[in-house]
């Protein structure tokens, strides 16, 4: 009996140290991410001209209600699915694969509404036509990016691979700080602010598929009662999603509509 309760505590210490450690790497990693977030954030500050970082705020702004209406509860179902397949590598995969179908469809739904909304404010704003498609043309590509970054880390979260994420993130961030740099420095101008973001994702999304795919096969095809399970909890999430679009953001979108670019 002391032999076994010996081993149990060995196993449990074990345990301790590889959390404790897990925990230490994860809330370094997420302290660098942060850190190189704000100095990316005061050199945009520092180098964009007034007008230009008005823009870029409202670009920016756009890109993330996309985001979280693209998304509209989709990856909170994709957790919950995937929870209950997660060691099984072909059905985690339909998971996934129906997950990124489906936020594919809600994307190229709210898309055109967004962009609609965006073109309003920039050309309110006095942005020529030129710049505001620039602008438009530089946040699409980030947009697609991000929708499939938040369905693919899902299968690593649930086995716990969560240094290789940050990883990923910690890189990534230092990337978009290299690009920031060299482009503003050259063209300080909203639309190249906001393309830094691109190059990095799209790095981001590789390296996130191939970490995926050790733990799910991303060949497999769309299940219709996942998709149906999936748009489930959608229905419930889609309301919660639309309402922190319009909260979250309603002193931006006021200033925008009967504001100036001063304000």
């Amino acid at each position: 009996m002391k032999a076994i309760a010996k081993r149990i505590g060995n196993i449990n210490y074990e345990k301790v140290v590889e959390w404790s450690k897990l925990i230490s790497l994860t809330g370094f990693a997420q302290v660098v991410v942060q850190g190189v977030a704000l100095v990316s954030g005061i050199m945009v500050i520092r180098l964009l001209p007034p007008q230009e970082y008005a823009l870029y705020t409202l670009a920016n702004t756009m890109l993330g209600a996309m985001v979280v209406l693209a998304d509209g509860g989709i990856a909170s179902a994709v957790m919950s699915q995937g929870g209950k397949v997660w060691m099984e590598h072909k059905k985690l995969g339909t998971v996934i694969v129906t997950g990124l179908r489906l936020r594919k469809i809600f994307a190229l739904v709210f898309l055109p509404v967004s962009i609609g909304v965006l073109l309003y404010l920039l050309r309110h704003h006095g942005a020529s036509w030129l710049f505001s498609v620039l602008i438009i043309l530089s946040i699409i590509p980030t947009f697609f990016m991000m929708i499939n970054a938040g369905i693919l880390e899902i299968s690593p979260k649930l086995r716990q691979d969560l240094i290789e994420l940050k990883k990923v993130k910690v890189v990534s961030k230092f990337g978009r700080l290299g690009i920031l740099a060299v482009m503003l420095f050259a063209y300080p101008i909203a639309a190249t602010a906001l393309f830094a973001a691109t190059i990095p994702q799209i790095w981001v999304n590789i390296r996130y598929r191939k970490i995926t795919s050790k733990y799910a096969d991303l060949n497999q095809k769309i299940d219709p009662v996942v998709q149906k399970n999936i748009l489930k909890m959608v229905d419930r999430l889609l309301p919660e999603a639309i309402y922190y679009c319009f909260s979250g953001k309603i002193a931006i979108g006021l200033i925008s509509v009967f504001g100036s670019i001063a304000s």
